[in-house]
């Protein structure tokens, strides 16, 4: 295990659910657990499972799989349990593309889909942010097929927008790599590198880099892509106790 507070929940039928909250900023300030739940897919999630988010706080889901992945594999149950439900497709490159992409149009490494992703994904991220921020949710959940690429994206953005440090931010990115459900994937993708399959930490290193090199940093990438001070400052406040909020900029 990571030598970073991590609060992994066992919910029924899913993989890779943790909250990513409980881990300290740069400020030496620790984020709020009960706002943002990261995870795997929740197409299996049993109602004991959609029990044990609801009681965590969840009252709204983010899917941020292909419309393909949703159509094959819907998350009825929590939808019908009533929390709220945004679909926002994030093309990554693999799953996105229902089985289009073959090894040899994927991109050389992790990090290198990784940069791709961020830099084609941006009006799609401002609407995920857009959700992620809006008051009247308390607890979010956002998920794509195995919890790791998508989702980790997502997860890298909100935890440096708090003022995570790089290394919390690459140790969280790194333990999906060990709470992974990656049976049924190695069929379905059999032949592709394997790099598809691990969470490297070289891989966020390299895209945490890239976003210093070009932004200036994770809020800076934010605001280019549209996400308002408003939006930060709401998503802020989620994850910080007010007094802290004003110490994270």
């Amino acid at each position: 295990m990571p030598d970073i507070h991590t609060t992994i929940l066992p919910v029924e039928g899913v993989f890779n659910a943790r909250d990513i909250g409980g881990r300290r900023n740069i400020h030496q300030r620790t984020l709020s657990l009960h706002r943002f739940v990261r995870s795997g897919h929740l197409n299996a999630i049993t109602t004991a499972g959609v029990d044990t988010l609801a009681k965590w706080g969840v009252d709204c889901v983010i899917d941020l799989r292909s419309h393909d992945e949703v159509t094959r594999n819907p998350d009825d149950r929590v939808k019908a349990y009533g929390m709220d439900y945004h679909h926002i497709p994030l093309l990554d490159g693999i799953h996105s593309n229902a089985g289009g992409w073959t090894a040899a149009l994927l991109p050389k490494s992790m990090e290198e889909m990784y940069i791709g992703f961020i830099e084609e994904n941006g009006q799609k991220l401002r609407a995920v942010f857009s959700v992620l921020a809006a008051p009247s949710y308390q607890c979010l959940l956002f998920h794509c097929t195995v919890g790791k690429d998508r989702t980790g994206t997502v997860a890298m953005l909100l935890l440096g927008l708090a003022g995570a440090p790089h290394k919390t931010i690459v140790k969280d990115y790194a333990l999906s790599q060990d709470l992974m459900d990656m049976s049924g994937m190695n069929a379905a993708i059999a032949g592709f590198p394997p790099y598809l399959f691990a969470s490297a930490p070289a891989s966020m290193e390299a895209t945490l880099a890239h976003l210093e090199q070009k932004y200036g940093g994770i809020a800076p990438y934010l605001t280019h892509i549209g996400v308002t001070e408003v939006q930060k400052r709401s998503i802020k406040d989620k994850l910080l106790p007010p007094r802290e909020s004003a110490e994270s900029n």
